[in-house]
């Protein structure tokens, strides 16, 4: 297979990673997980989600990866503050595959512009 046949597959946009961690210590539910999806798919129609098994301060925690190419970092955000505010969380893990940031989720009452409209189901 000549390498030419994928000259029109190109990409210039950044590649994030999306750390999800499930506080509960099991993994997420299947109405989680659909609300997870939901969620992302609001600011992101193709995405790749994987299982994985994350720790914090040396305890295990199951945690599930976003994956997203994009250049939207404002989405990128907005999307760490929604998934962190239904989840109930302080943060969400962001990588852009060099640099690892826990972006602090804002409380609706500490920023009164945000408004964030969660999936109806129960999380649990």
């Amino acid at each position: 297979m000549a390498l030419h046949q994928f000259d029109h597959v190109a990409s210039d946009k950044p590649f994030y990673t999306l750390f999800i961690g499930n506080t509960d210590d099991r993994p997420f539910s299947a109405t989680q997980r659909a609300d997870i999806f939901q969620l992302v798919l609001r600011h992101f129609p193709s995405f790749t989600a994987l299982d994985a098994q994350g720790f914090y301060k040396g305890k295990p925690l199951p945690t599930l990866q976003v994956q997203v190419a994009t250049k939207d970092r404002y989405s990128l955000l907005a999307l760490c503050q929604e998934l962190g505010l239904y989840l109930q969380q302080k943060f969400i893990g962001l990588s852009d595959g060099q640099i690892f940031q826990s972006v602090a989720i804002i409380e609706p009452d500490q920023h009164p512009q945000t408004e964030v409209k969660l999936p109806e189901r129960d999380r649990k």
